[in-house]
């Protein structure tokens, strides 16, 4: 079985840099189904997404772990949101 190398994914998923470009938290399930619904339809058509990501699905992965503290933000620019950034405090 072969796996993709993760930073790859991350590059691919994500049109970096995020420099220059606004930056919102996200702290609640309906903040995340707050985002434009292309969001979502543009993500499941991305032929680097495995999974089908959704508001409840990216919930459960970050927001209601007990253990971990994520933080997820919206890149956006102007208008339109460009993706979302999850990143974790390690210590």
């Amino acid at each position: 079985m072969m796996f993709r190398d993760p930073l790859h994914l991350h590059l691919a998923k994500f049109k970096l840099p995020f420099s220059g470009k606004q930056v919102r938290r996200i702290n609640t399930l309906a903040d995340l189904k707050a985002l434009p619904e292309d969001f979502w339809h543009k993500l499941s058509k991305n032929p680097d997404v495995h999974l089908k990501y959704t508001p409840e699905f990216i919930a459960w992965r970050f927001l209601d772990v007990p253990y971990k503290n994520y933080v997820i933000s919206a890149v956006e620019s102007g208008n339109e949101l460009l993706g979302l950034r999850v990143t974790r405090h390690f210590s």
